[in-house]
């Protein structure tokens, strides 16, 4: 001991420099909220991977084929990108394959963040990569580039190993749009629907610079700049200038560096870049703004996902999402009035919605309507009756994995668009047995089916990314379908031996653009939509013509906002349009007059962003039978002609490019372009995931923060047991590849070195149902000081163990039930003579706590968030005996105790940086024993206060003392008792980021907060605070002979008010706070607090 008093300024000196080492973030507010993954089901038990040179590719059952396409994609497109970063690292990317977006948002991995996942940009997680995919192979590719660039990215300007990764965050603040733009640049080239972009959002005159363009979109605006400078400067440009910023900390000077002018100079030149280019384009868009017609009244960020025009052209079938609350409603298009047939979801801004359901279909006499959605990863089909509002509902077999277009083919079958193992075809599906006939198996895409005409002449329209209409029967594990979209039709067709089949026509002829969204109105006229011309425009064939590239005089209607979906009445003789403007989505109509000729007033899409186009080619009208009953291709000995095959913008794969040598072909196998054809995969590398953990999360840190939430013993009462001493915490955290399972241990040893802390939490997330084993042990040595005499030690040990489940409701809700064994043991050390005769003490107990937790927050910053957090709890504690001292004793008939609390925050967006927070927490206990709550003070003080002078109810009998949330202007105990209630607010304000029109680089600067605040309680024994025998209103003053007992009025009731300051200093958010109190009429003197940790 007389070595710690001696050197203690040089122990602290130490910690302090350990912790500079370490720069832990791990400082919250006590109580714990957070968000849930919820598992449907349990096809993650087994996952398998193929490990290269470059990437690990994980995959499960459902995601299999998906996985190894992602495998030979990732392959493909690395040294394009790698070209462009200039930068390797050592450390494998991880690509995480999923067979949905619904299976990818019940992962584990990045439980404890927000796991935002916007649906437009690839999500990752350290150096892993998920993948979801959506019938479309076009996105897969985007998926992997993107992720590829975003695991590179961050390697190069963060470091991969922890402590280049934090102290690289600390030194280098780069703005938004500096990373999603690039990650977006490598995914997805520059096309006319960012131009329209573009020019809707500098059409809004508040935008008059690139860094209020940025704050608006930082997305597009990154995909602005990096467009401009591969463009302008060349693609290599763009990895200097990456490397450069990072070597420097600094984007000035990677600016200047690498672009050879300033940061100011270079995003003056790209806004005027684009303002130029975006002028005409603007005038379009107010001279066609004038022009909508609303179809119905749509609510707040409500936008049309999917819709389909009723037979008889009176009423839209329409899907709506509402930041993720799904509708499906029924508009009548005369009067514009809506009804709602199916609701479900609630409002999500951290992920987006399911772009696939619902789907929905008309029956031919418009009195049935079919919808098909997902609801707790399964696929329901309801049957609505439109003449009576009835429905009936099923199940769709869970060999479907996914539906993309839904319709009638007659009263007994409906035709499915959807995928099975991993590849998307097209099956006949019989709704009485829910028996499912395939009518094609092949691994090319194939979306936006729908079925026109009557009777014998139905047929089956969608696109497709095939090559051609033969049906040559082509391998998924040889070729990659990511060629351009064409219009497809199957007609059912009885053969000369009377088998029944199908025929196949190809209707649209485009290597370089894309037709979608086939529709054939009552005269068998073709429309669709293609991307040929500038945004995107509706065209419409004659029944017996075919539409090539270049084709001129072709009627259509060419507008400038990107049309997403359209449906057709030629009996209202209206179009009903769900369009883009480059700003919002709207649904309206036009009259069906607009049509024009291909080559009058119309323009392609920017050259300088077109693919190379080929020359043309001779017509051919292909066609074969699909045997329905053994749904195979039927083999046909033909080659696809060379002027036929796939045209992008690669180039042939060499074997120096792949891992392994290319299988020669098979024979009868139709010749794919060689950019389209894949590498093999080796089957003896496809090996079972076996389960492994690694140090995911570890550090050093210094607070006095309670673990557990726990509660300390009270005996006698008063601050010297209320605070844990300020110590070192050691702390190391494993988890398996999945984190479905995760281990965290930690050490806190006090800087007075007179106890320690110690615990070990087992979390077990794998299934929907979460499980936590947690132990928890507390030594502590107390000195009492016995007159002037002598100085006793005694010694506080508390033993702790914990079960807790917790069932989610939902990604935000969740319940959970908790079970807890503790012992409080406390006994003197042999100091003395009195020491010998003190007797021991050992208080056990259990308890069982049933939680609520609501938590939908969105982190926005340090210490900034939007959204709403509730946890409500109520715990039943009972006291009982255990001892094998002598004999074996058991006794449950001690004291017992109930507590009851909660505690709802909300976090509301001032402006675009500024955050105003709101508090309201309360509890209560009651029964034998109680808990008594100190109120006043701050979280995480450095120099707690205490007041001694607040009375504490003599007769009753408290089990624990626990601080209460800040009262700031006041010390601790300004009020005590076994309930307590509080009401604070905080307005958060970053106001260097409101001084500086550019991003912050420096990260103290960027975190500097000014906060004003109030708070607003009472802590108080029994049921009423303003009772006249509350203990706060009574005195007792002993003299020699006298003893007085005063009694007087204080409120119960307590404010404090102030401001402060926050920053983020040597890894430590420290709060500041200057505030004054207000008590029964008077005002306290100023008092300053210093605190660690974040605000509530």
């Amino acid at each position: 001991m007389y070595f710690v008093k001696t050197y203690r300024s040089y122990i602290i000196i130490l910690i302090f420099t350990l912790l500079w080492q370490t720069w832990t973030f791990a400082q919250t507010n006590q109580v714990q909220f957070g968000k849930n993954r919820v598992q449907f089901h349990d096809d993650f038990d087994q996952w398998l991977y193929y490990e290269t040179n470059l990437f690990t590719v994980y995959w499960y059952g459902k995601s299999r084929n998906a996985g190894h396409k992602v495998v030979r994609i990732a392959e493909r497109e690395f040294n394009d990108i790698i070209k462009t970063i200039d930068f390797k690292t050592n450390e494998k990317t991880e690509f995480l394959v999923f067979a949905d977006i619904t299976d990818l948002k019940q992962s584990n991995i990045g439980i404890s963040d927000a796991f935002e996942y916007d649906g437009d940009i690839t999500k990752t997680v350290d150096n892993k990569v998920f993948i979801a995919f959506d019938g479309n192979h076009n996105h897969l590719r985007r998926q992997i580039r993107e992720g590829i660039a975003a695991v590179y990215l961050n390697n190069l300007l963060f470091g991969s190993n922890l402590q280049e990764m934090v102290q690289n965050s600390l030194m280098l603040s780069l703005p938004q749009w500096f990373k999603t733009g690039l990650i977006s640049y490598f995914g997805e080239e520059w096309s006319s629907h960012y131009d329209l972009r573009v020019a809707k959002v500098l059409s809004n005159k508040r935008i008059k610079d690139f860094e209020q363009l940025a704050a608006a979109d930082p997305r597009l605006a990154g995909q602005m700049f990096w467009n401009y400078v591969g463009f302008n400067y060349g693609k290599n440009a763009i990895g200097n200038l990456v490397y450069v910023t990072r070597i420097n900390r600094n984007l000035d000077k990677g600016f200047q560096y690498v672009l050879g002018n300033s940061y100011d100079n270079i995003i003056q030149s790209v806004f005027k870049y684009y303002k130029s280019r975006s002028d005409e384009h603007i005038k379009e868009l107010k001279n066609i703004d004038r022009q909508w017609k609303p179809v119905t009244r749509m609510r707040t960020k409500e936008v049309v996902t999917a819709m389909e025009l009723s037979p008889d052209g009176k009423s839209l079938l329409m899907v709506t999402n509402q930041i993720s609350k799904i509708r499906v409603r029924l508009v009548d298009l005369k009067t514009g009035k809506s009804k709602t047939l199916l609701k479900y979801g609630s409002k999500n801004k951290i992920q987006a919605p399911d772009p696939n359901y619902p789907c929905i279909a008309w029956k031919n006499d418009g009195k049935n309507i079919l919808i098909c959605y997902e609801r707790f990863d399964k696929i329901n089909l309801r049957e609505y009756d439109v003449g009576t509002g009835k429905h009936r509902s099923q199940l769709i077999p869970g060999r479907y994995q996914r539906l993309y277009r839904i319709a009638y083919w007659d009263d007994r079958n409906i035709v499915i668009n959807g995928t099975t193992d991993g590849y998307g075809n097209i099956f006949l599906y019989k709704l009485s047995t829910r028996e499912s006939t395939e009518i094609t198996t092949d691994p090319f895409d194939k979306l936006d089916m729908t079925v026109a005409g009557k009777g014998s002449s139905r047929s089956i329209y969608f696109s497709s990314n095939r090559p051609d209409a033969s049906l040559t029967r082509v391998s998924g594990d040889s070729i990659l379908p990511v060629g351009s979209f064409n219009i497809f039709s199957l007609q059912q067709v009885t053969a000369d031996d009377g088998t029944s089949g199908w025929s196949m026509a190809q209707h649209t002829f485009n290597d370089n653009f894309s037709e979608r969204l086939p529709y054939v109105d009552e005269q068998g006229i073709l429309h669709f939509l293609t991307n040929e011309y500038k945004n995107n425009a509706i065209v419409r064939v004659g029944p017996d013509e075919k539409y090539r590239a270049g084709t001129s005089n072709v009627n259509l209607i060419n507008l400038p906002v990107v049309i997403d979906q359209f449906a057709l009445s030629g009996k209202t003789r209206k179009i009903y349009l769900n369009i883009f403007d480059g700003e919002r989505y709207r649904l309206t109509s036009m009259d069906a007059d607009r049509w024009v000729a291909s080559d009058v007033g119309l323009s392609k899409s920017p050259k300088e962003f077109d693919y190379t186009v080929p020359g043309d080619r001779q017509f051919q009208d292909s066609s074969a039978v699909i045997n329905a009953r053994h749904t195979v291709f039927r083999k046909v000995e033909t080659e696809i002609p060379e002027n036929m095959k796939f045209i992008t913008k690669y180039g042939d794969i060499t074997e120096e490019e792949t891992s392994e040598t290319v299988r020669p072909e098979r024979a009868n196998e139709p010749k794919v372009s060689g950019a389209n054809k894949m590498m093999p995969l080796n089957p003896l590398n496809i090996v079972p995931y076996r389960l492994r953990f690694k140090i995911t999360d570890s550090g050093v840190n210094f607070d006095n923060s309670m673990l557990f939430e726990g509660m300390n013993s009270y005996i006698g009462g008063g601050e010297s047991n209320l605070f844990p001493p300020f110590g070192l915490l050691l702390k190391a955290q494993l988890r398996d590849m999945f984190e479905d399972y995760r281990l965290e241990g930690g050490v806190r040893i006090p800087v007075a070195l007179n106890g320690n802390e110690a615990y070990l939490v087992y979390d077990d997330l794998k299934y929907r149902l979460d499980k936590r084993v947690a132990l928890y042990r507390k030594a502590s040595n107390e000195r009492l000081n016995i007159g002037n005499i002598s100085t006793q030690v005694r010694k506080n040990i508390i033993l702790m163990g914990q079960y807790d489940v917790k069932y989610a409701l939902d990604q935000f809700n969740a319940v959970k039930v908790g079970l807890t064994l503790r012992q409080d043991r406390s006994f003197y050390k042999d100091t003395d003579l009195n020491s010998l005769d003190k007797p021991n003490e050992t208080d056990q107990r259990v308890g069982i706590r049933v939680t609520y937790i609501l938590d939908n927050t969105l982190d926005k910053g340090l210490n900034l968030m939007a959204g709403t957090r509730v946890r409500v709890f109520g715990e039943w504690v009972k006291q009982f005996e255990v001892s094998f001292d002598k004999k074996f004793n058991f006794n449950f008939n001690k004291g017992h105790m109930w507590v009851g609390g909660f505690d709802a925050r909300n976090y509301m967006e001032l402006g675009r940086h500024s955050i105003l927070a709101t508090r309201v927490a309360g509890q209560v206990s009651f029964g034998t024993e109680r808990i008594l709550y100190y109120l006043g003070g701050s979280d995480g003080w450095l120099f707690p206060g205490f007041n001694n002078e607040t009375q504490t109810a003599s007769d009753v009998n408290f089990a624990y003392q626990v601080p209460a949330p800040s009262l700031r202007g006041f010390q601790y105990n300004i009020r005590n008792g076994n309930n307590y209630g509080l009401i604070s607010n905080e307005l958060r304000v970053p106001f260097l980021r409101y001084l500086s029109r550019r991003p912050i680089s420096s990260t103290f600067l960027n975190n500097l907060q000014l906060v004003g605040f109030f708070d607003v309680g009472s802590a108080w024994t029994g049921w009423n605070p303003f009772t006249k025998y509350n203990p706060l209103n009574t005195v007792y003053i002993s003299q020699p002979g006298i003893d007085v007992k005063v009694n007087y009025f204080r409120n119960p009731i307590v404010f404090g008010y102030g401001a402060g300051i926050r920053f983020l200093l040597f890894g430590y958010f420290i709060r500041l706070d200057y505030a004054r109190g207000w008590d029964t009429g008077n005002l306290t003197p100023p008092r300053m607090y210093i605190s660690l940790g974040a605000d509530f």
